[in-house]
């Protein structure tokens, strides 16, 4: 059931069948492997790498990557995506071992390394959290509505009373696009952004594009 899920993009799906599966078994077996690698695996495309990395650890450290080096590369991905940037060239050397030309262990280790050379330099921007817009889920894509920069949209798969369905690949929201304006005392809260009921659909909207005179 969990391998017909995963098959079809269901991936939230997918990992509660894998996470039961793997309370099956009683001694680490090759099913039991296969069975956290593809639990890792949905929670890795479902942009969650804090469940996804111990387990790759774990398969790691316990010997699967000698059938299935796969694991060091996804490991040294979870590991540079949560700044633990040495642990993570370590595994991309593991895994370029097994596969040499890979593309993308290769740009991994590289940008690791200029990572770990460039850490004692000063960035030259600030990044600012804007709280009052940002939230925990995927918040992306924004574009500014007005030539002051006083509105903005952006794309966004949070929960709002008008939620009526769910992405089997996530578990969350089907995203929808939400307005915010500036003022005196920062931006507004975020509201779903309605048009003639023909921008939040029932299903995903994307990133929105403004025309150059925010007419369009």
């Amino acid at each position: 059931m969990a391998d017909s899920a995963f098959s079809i993009l269901q991936y939230n799906t997918a990992a509660d069948y894998y996470s039961k599966a793997v309370k099956k078994f009683r001694e680490t077996t090759p099913d039991k492997q296969y069975a956290q690698f593809r639990l890792a695996e949905c929670y890795r495309i479902m942009n969650d790498p804090d469940r996804a990395a111990p387990i790759f650890k774990e398969l790691s450290e316990g010997g699967y990557g000698m059938t299935n080096p796969l694991v060091f590369l996804r490991y040294a991905e979870s590991m540079k995506t949560s700044g633990n940037v040495s642990e993570a060239k370590s595994y991309f050397e593991k895994y370029l071992k097994a596969d040499p030309g890979n593309p993308e262990a290769k740009v991994g280790l590289e940008s690791c390394q200029w990572i770990l050379d460039n850490q004692a330099k000063r960035m030259q921007v600030n990044v600012v959290t804007l709280e009052e817009v940002n939230s925990t889920y995927d918040d992306f894509g924004p574009a500014i509505l007005k030539n002051d920069y006083s509105e903005m949209v952006f794309t966004s798969n949070r929960y709002n009373e008008k939620t009526k369905s769910w992405d089997q690949w996530s578990g969350l929201p089907y995203s929808d696009l939400y307005k915010t304006s500036s003022g005196n005392k920062g931006w507004s809260a975020p509201a779903p952004f309605e048009f003639l009921g023909k921008i939040n659909s029932e299903v995903h909207e994307g990133s929105p594009n403004v025309s150059k005179d925010y007419k369009s």
